[in-house]
């Protein structure tokens, strides 16, 4: 905010001293242009590292340098000069800003300030640029008479200061303000008038999104994951959004303590930069996780901001937030990465848009990077369509099991999880589930006269490959490995890769997912007639390896086979 203010009034501020202390005679004059340009100085350096120079900015450090010069170069005579002029000097510097753009074929001054209140896809339209155009004519007339005026009677009041006024108020602000709207009324239908106010409204909601950005590559702003952060994030910022990039490696987190008052009561007790960051989360609109892929899996300084949002896990407060996943590697797991991510965002509440990975082994080097960067942009837009539509996505297998999961832990243990017990009665989640359990319900006593169910456990296990999905398992490469006790007592193992799965007796080596299970349990969830979370979180059966493959069962086995 601070610098927004700075950006619109800074050269007005040493132009306000030097007119003033110029009418209060020479030496005072003097003083307040030595400040002036000091002043004048420091802006136009600062300028120049925040954003583009305006011809604005250009046109007085001129002025100012002129002065300045004839002050300390040239003698008293001219710098009475100078001083006695101080307004049609003023002017005629104006009015060389308006005109000398236009005649050199570049954009009117006044882009400067449209652009401060429009995103970047209305400065595109050609009425814009009409509009514009028109616009610095009218203002670079006004400023030549301003000049003229003041140029006649150059230490009348009324000549330099009020009738100059009166002009850009009578006139310049009140052509300002009408002109557009009528100018797009002469000149569009009313059906692409009423398109073109649409398209202004769309943009002014726009204007209060927020995208954050959390960026856990090392490597900062030199690495392949905050350069396609940044594409996301100028195709949002392009369509009216406010954006910020937060790198991890720049902020103090420490690691997760696993002490659980978080979970108990409420609050972490570490005192770092985790309490700003989060505060960041919860005001914007847009989050996006980004990583570089580190031994299959994101870097040690997303691991720990992950682990620190242990909390948002178990009292998921991102609903009505929307996420992107993006990961780079170097060739290996940047799908699963993002993977990993999307289901993270997706676990603390959020609707996750879209994922955004690719392959990148030095610094600007992508593998089709055209295609990955027009990706980036895309998803960039269709993270801002979704928070302006306030889009609702359907909930997946993977968001319905950790709810499930997450509420029969949170009611089981909730002399522990005082705070996540608290949290879920007050959303009224604790029962949550009772009206879907209710149309699973019907759904299973609708589809009983056409789909057969498994009888044994065995038939359940090795009946798996006709109900895997292969859209849903591309990339995948796994062994799942079943050891069934109880009244059917045996071993049976899955093996899925090239978006196939088949099914064999006996134990394989070295599995990715080991399921210990007494038969009725399986069968029962084969069934339909248990829920598969629940009986895991009540330890009806075991699980050793990976979790995450484990939470997909539901999007690469299904009902009916391939979808």
């Amino acid at each position: 905010m601070l610098k927004k203010i700075f950006y619109k009034i800074g050269t007005f501020v040493p132009l306000l001293i030097f007119s003033t202390m110029a009418h209060l005679g020479q030496e005072a004059a003097r003083i307040g242009l030595d400040l002036a340009f000091v002043l004048m100085i420091i802006y136009f350096v600062l300028a120049r590292v925040y954003s583009k120079i305006s011809y604005f900015d250009i046109g007085f450090f001129s002025l100012f340098l002129i002065g300045f010069t004839s002050s300390h170069l040239f003698g008293d005579r001219l710098f009475k000069v100078f001083i006695d002029y101080t307004q049609a000097n003023i002017y005629l510097t104006l009015t060389l800003v308006a005109f000398i753009p236009l005649l050199l074929g570049k954009e009117p001054f006044t882009y400067h300030f449209a652009k401060e209140g429009e995103p970047e896809i209305v400065w595109q339209t050609p009425q814009f640029k009409a509009i514009n155009f028109i616009i610095t004519l009218v203002w670079g007339t006004i400023f030549l008479v301003s000049f003229l005026i003041s140029l006649a009677k150059p230490i009348n009041l009324p000549f330099t200061i009020l009738f100059p006024v009166a002009l850009q108020l009578g006139i310049g602000l009140i052509f300002t303000l009408k002109f557009p709207k009528s100018y797009l009324k002469r000149n569009l239908s009313g059906e692409a008038f009423s398109a073109y106010e649409s398209l202004l409204k769309l943009n002014k909601r726009r204007k209060g999104m927020k995208i954050l950005g959390i960026v856990g590559s090392p490597h900062r702003k030199m690495g392949n994951t905050y350069q396609l952060v940044s594409y996301v994030m100028e195709e949002a910022k392009r369509l009216g959004a406010e954006t910020e990039i937060v790198i991890l490696s720049d902020l103090k987190i420490g690691y997760c303590q696993g002490c659980g008052r978080c979970l108990s009561e409420g609050e972490c007790p570490q005192d770092d930069d985790m309490k700003g960051l989060v505060e960041k989360i919860f005001g914007a609109d847009g989050i996006i996780m980004a990583s570089p892929t580190y031994i299959f899996s994101v870097t040690a300084q997303m691991k720990t901001f992950l682990d620190r949002c242990v909390w948002l896990g178990h009292r998921p407060q991102l609903q009505g937030k929307y996420g992107v996943a993006i990961s780079v590697s170097a060739g290996y797991g940047e799908e699963e990465t993002a993977n990993y991510l999307s289901g993270v965002l997706s676990a603390l509440g959020a609707s996750v848009v879209g994922r955004v990975y690719g392959i990148g082994v030095t610094p600007g080097e992508f593998s089709d990077k055209e295609s990955l960067f027009a990706q980036a942009k895309r998803t960039g837009a269709n993270l801002i369509a979704a928070i302006g539509e306030k889009r609702d996505y359907p909930t997946t297998g993977n968001k319905t099991i950790f709810h499930k999961f997450m509420r029969d832990l949170v009611s089981s243990h909730h002399k522990f999880f005082r705070a996540d017990y608290k949290y879920w009665q007050e959303m009224g989640w604790l029962d949550s589930d009772s009206a879907e359990k209710s149309t699973e319900e019907e759904s299973l006593n609708s589809e009983t006269n056409t789909q057969t169910f498994p009888k044994t456990c065995k038939e359940a296990i090795e009946g798996m490959p006709t109900a895997f999905v292969p859209k849903a398992s591309r990339g995948l490469d796994a062994a799942i490995q079943f050891i069934v006790t109880g009244a059917e007592q045996g071993e049976w193992y899955l093996s899925i890769g090239d978006e196939r799965c088949t099914c064999q007796a006996g134990r394989i080596e070295n599995p990715d997912l080991t399921i210990t299970t007494p038969s009725d349990i399986w069968l029962g969830i084969s069934q339909g007639r248990l829920d598969g979370a629940a009986c895991f979180m009540q330890g009806k059966y075991k699980v050793k390896g990976d979790m995450g493959l484990l939470m997909k069962f539901n999007e690469i086995f299904a009902a009916g086979g391939e979808r």
